[in-house]
């Protein structure tokens, strides 16, 4: 697997989302939906330039793969806040 498909950052992240109050999860998440969503956009600018019988440029397949690594990531912060909040109970 290459770096956007199973990124290192995406288990870092996971991994240090564990122990974050809820507020704080859901300013993060909010964040890296930002992240993923400018990094979608940009790829998508990207892929319009080109014309479409080429192949999409290295930078559209990488910023897209990129984009969904980081909505993985926000939705497993998602997830960690949901369970976090069920333990605080």
């Amino acid at each position: 697997m290459d770096e956007w498909t199973s990124p290192s950052w995406v288990r870092e992240l996971d991994g240090l989302a564990r122990g974050l109050d809820p507020s704080t999860a859901a300013t993060l998440r909010g964040l890296v939906l930002e992240l993923a969503r400018v990094h979608q956009e940009q790829a998508d600018q990207a892929a319009a330039r080109s014309p479409y019988w080429e192949p999409h440029p290295a930078s559209v397949v990488e910023g897209r793969a990129a984009a969904r690594a980081l909505r993985a990531s926000a939705r497993a912060l998602a997830a960690n806040s949901t369970a976090m909040n069920g333990q605080l109970r």
